[in-house]
């Protein structure tokens, strides 16, 4: 792992809203939802590729 997280985004009542998500280690950004990652560069920096 690159020092990113993967989990859902929460709202402010702790409830899951949306996909998972790739989260920056101690950041909540990008929040990034994996079908459209790709080529995202600060997605890129925690590790998320276009190779499976």
């Amino acid at each position: 792992m690159n020092g990113g997280r993967v989990f859902p985004y929460r709202d402010e009542d702790g409830e899951q809203m949306g996909p998972i998500r790739v989260w920056v280690k101690e950041q909540n950004i990008p929040g990034l939802a994996m079908t459209r990652s790709f080529g995202d560069y600060v997605a890129s920096t925690v590790g998320v590729i276009d190779e499976p």
